[in-house]
């Protein structure tokens, strides 16, 4: 007799999960960047903290929409991330310190 984990692969909740994982993380679930500062910083957390690896700056950029300069910004958020111990570099990459 065979037992099924409730974890099993065939599992709609579990494909449901990852499937909203996925959409979560992946670049092409892209957001606006947030006008304000304070909204740019939390958001630029949160992205690292939802991503399932450490990303590279234009990896991180890449799951942003704007116009502008925003860009330019964004070096400067992750440096003040990393000054507070939200972000840890790893070489080239940026993680979410927890």
């Amino acid at each position: 007799m065979a037992s099924h984990s409730p974890l099993a692969i065939g599992d709609p909740d579990v494909k449901q999960a990852a499937l909203t994982t996925a959409v979560a993380t992946s670049p092409s679930a892209r957001q606006a960047w947030p006008a304000a500062l304070p909204e740019q910083v939390a958001a630029v957390a949160k992205v690292l903290a939802a991503a399932a690896v450490p990303l590279s700056e234009a990896e991180l950029a890449a799951r942003f929409t704007g116009k502008g300069a925003w860009k330019k910004r964004l070096a400067q958020i992750v440096d003040t991330l990393e000054a507070l111990g939200r972000v840890r570099r790893q070489g080239a990459l940026l993680a979410s310190a927890g």
